[in-house]
């Protein structure tokens, strides 16, 4: 299992939202936050119950929201890999990193909280 990095696909979509669409910010245009969030993800992207997961491998989209405490106050999966499992394995890879989640600094912080969006890609044996 492995977190999609090429420069095409990693799409860690930073968007501040309070209910609506928010703004989009792509790859090289991440702030601090974002690259931070991103590096908690990816540190917890190989969790003990990987081994679990059976089958060819699958890419998940996950979108979550933090709060202005860097709560993690809303996740899911917007694009599935096709089983459940995978959906339930990436939206645990970011509840176990969000323990770890710094507040998001007041000057990126337009709405309630802030949303962000990134594919999660599960590797076949």
């Amino acid at each position: 299992m492995r977190l999609i990095r090429s420069a095409a696909v990693l799409a860690l979509l930073a968007s501040t939202s309070a209910g609506a669409m928010g703004q989009t910010v792509g790859p090289r245009g991440m702030s601090r936050y974002a690259t931070s969030i991103y590096s908690l993800i990816f540190m917890y992207s190989r969790p003990p119950h990987a081994s679990n997961l059976v089958g060819g491998g699958g890419a998940v989209v996950v979108q979550f929201s933090i709060d202005r405490q860097g709560k993690l106050v809303q996740i899911r999966a917007i694009r599935g890999a096709g089983r459940t499992t995978y959906d339930d394995a990436a939206k645990q890879i970011v509840r176990n990193a969000s323990r770890f989640f710094p507040a998001p600094p007041p000057q990126e912080m337009t709405g309630d909280f802030k949303t962000f969006v990134i594919p999660i890609s599960f590797g076949g044996r």
